[in-house]
Order: structure tokens, then sequence, then C-alpha cells
């Protein structure tokens, strides 16, 4: 209709097997598929569906009840509406609770999560529900004080950010490949003792990993080292033993000193309804402690990532490049100051 002649119709996407060798090659990054015979056969359907879609949008807002799809494939911007009438802690909140069944659960009209059936919970939600109906949290100190026990000094609370961008940024990297260009390190040396802290964050658009192992070497030869769901900070340290293997001795030494401090949260051997169903430091921190996130400049690893790309490789000048440096370094130490406070809360919490 628009009188464009078009012979063939191709999809073009990242190759996933593409590795940064120098300038960007494009023919290398992206994969083209031939997808004209496809197109062609759905042709006829496009007229239907876009008079459905002018129905739909010259009609009365339709009333959609909850369901699965009011979060997937993608979390829909009227949730904040529709979701308005629902109590404090709603059912929605189970931990790790298919959305299926949450969604069921409401059909019914059940929506507070004190509300729903036991016969419908596991043993952690059922865990999880008496928080919420008593406002207290739920201890454990037996299984949480031997694995306080298990942590050695000198501690080590370790923190990575990482950039992942579609097309490589360096030399080495493939696309989407977690590149670690920052670290915030709090070290205690003994029971007690007054943690030390160690960074680094690049500043230029120069590899930032060289410079990263070096400054790891500040993690001493002894001692846990602690993180929040170590599955991360193991993958980058695995990525860049594999990247640079002149230093893979050292990295792959950091591996089995790993002490995860999800592991009380995820176990139930401590639990707050303010975590509302996450066992994330982001909603952990806050339900230990009142303190949190918010009012920072940098809140998230997602917004430290892009933020990164942009004082880096983008267009800003000077002060807004300090600016936002010095953003991510607040944030960052935050995250690894967090883990101290954490710790120390179950430790009172679990006394010897």
């Amino acid at each position: 209709r628009a009188r464009v002649k078009l012979r063939r119709l191709h999809l073009m996407h990242i190759d996933a097997s593409y590795v940064r060798r120098g300038a960007v090659d494009p023919a290398g990054l992206f994969h083209r598929a031939d997808v004209t015979d496809e197109a062609r056969a759905l042709q006829a359907e496009v007229p239907a569906q876009i008079a459905d879609m002018r129905g739909v949008i010259a009609g009365d807002c339709p009333d959609t009840p909850f369901g699965p799809h009011c979060k997937s494939p993608h979390p829909c911007d009227l949730w904040p509406m529709c979701s308005a009438h629902l109590p404090e802690h709603p059912v929605l909140e189970l931990y790790r609770a298919r959305k299926e069944a949450v969604f069921a659960l409401i059909d019914r009209g059940v929506l507070a999560l004190t509300d729903a059936p036991a016969d419908a919970l596991n043993g952690k939600q059922l865990i999880q529900q008496r928080t919420v109906a008593s406002g207290r949290a739920h201890v454990e100190p037996g299984p949480l004080r031997a694995w306080l026990e298990g942590l050695a000094y000198p501690l080590h609370c370790l923190d990575f950010e990482t950039v992942a961008a579609a097309v490589p940024l360096y030399d080495g990297t493939g696309p989407y490949q977690q590149v670690p260009f920052q670290f915030s390190l709090h070290v205690v040396e003994s029971e007690g003792a007054a943690p030390r802290h160690l960074a680094y964050l690049a500043e230029t658009a120069e590899d930032p990993r060289p410079g990263l192992i070096e400054a790891l070497r500040g993690i001493g030869p002894t001692g846990t080292i602690l993180a929040f769901n170590t599955v991360f900070e193991r993958g980058v340290l695995r990525e860049l033993a594999a990247g640079f293997p002149g230093h893979a001795a050292f990295l792959d030494g950091l591996d089995d000193r790993f002490s995860d401090l999800l592991t009380p949260f995820r176990n139930f051997w401590y639990h707050h309804p303010q975590q509302r169903g996450s066992c994330s430091l982001k909603h952990v921190l806050p339900a230990l402690t009142g303190r949190g996130y918010a009012g920072m400049a940098i809140a998230d690893g997602n917004q430290a990532m892009r933020e990164f790309q942009r004082a880096v490789f983008g267009d800003v000048d000077a002060a807004e490049k300090r600016r936002v440096l010095e953003g991510l370094r607040e944030y960052c130490e935050q995250d690894t100051q967090a883990l101290l406070e954490v710790l120390g809360v179950l430790s009172a919490l679990a006394p010897r």
C-alpha cells in the first residue's frame, strides 16, 4: 500500500559467537536471516489485525481481569492503577510462587497473603504467611549460628559492577558479555575489627579488566570472601581467568573461598515480612536495617551499567562525568557496606 516494492525481507540479529578484534566488524557482528517466505505467509492476516486494533482503540477500556499477562512477557504500564485496591501484602508477594497459581487464588477472591489457604502453600510460604500475620521476623538461631561459624577471618566482602553491551566495547569480548568495570571490597581482619575499604573503578574507555585484576590482589591469601548471590561474582572471576590465563591461578584460587550471604535468607533461617517475598539484597537490607538505596544517584545495577557507558563512552562534559563516577563509587561501596550491616544483624540474632 505504501507503493514500496520489496524484493526480499531479512531479519538482522546479533551473532552471539562474535568476538571483537580491533574495530567492530558489522558483517561478523550481525547474522542475517531471510524471512521473505514467512512474511508473505502472514501478509494476508495483516488487514484483519489492523481492523481489530482500531476497534480496540475506538472502544471502551476493557475490563481485563488479573492474570499472568500482567507481568509477562513484560510488566504492564497500567499495573499501578489496576493493583491499587490490593492489600499491603497481597498474595502476589508469595515467595517463588508460580504466577498461574497466584492468579488462580486472585480469581477465587483471595487477595491478601494472610488469607491464602494453608494447603496451597509450601513450607517457606507458610513461614512467610506467619511473619506477615504477626508483623515479626522468623529466626532459626541454630542453623544461622552454624553458618556464621563457617566464616573465616579476614573477611572480604566483595561486589562487582559489570557492563554488557550488545556491541562489544573491548577487544576479546563478545555481545552481552559481562565485563567488570568496578568492584568494592570491605576487609575485616578479625571479629570486631573496623573494616577497611578497597575499590576499583575504570574511568577511561580502555579495557578495565587488567587494572581490575591487579586491584583484586588486595584480597589476601586467606579468609572467606563474602558476596550476596555468589553465582554472579564467581562467574565474573571465571571469565576473567579465561580471558587472562596469566592470572588464572590467582583468580581460580579465590573460587572455593566464597560464602553466600543469600544462604540464610534463601533457607528462611531469617525472614522478615518487609522482604515482601524477595531474598534480594535490595529487599533484605531495608527489612533488617531500615536503610536502603532510595535517594541515591545510582540505585541499581542496571542503572550503574547505563551510567558507566554514558559517562565513559558518551558525549558528556567533565563535570557530568565526575558526578556519574562519584555516584558509581557510592553505589558499589553501599553494596559491600550492606553486606557488613546485614551480617552484623544476623550475628546479633544468633549469638554464640
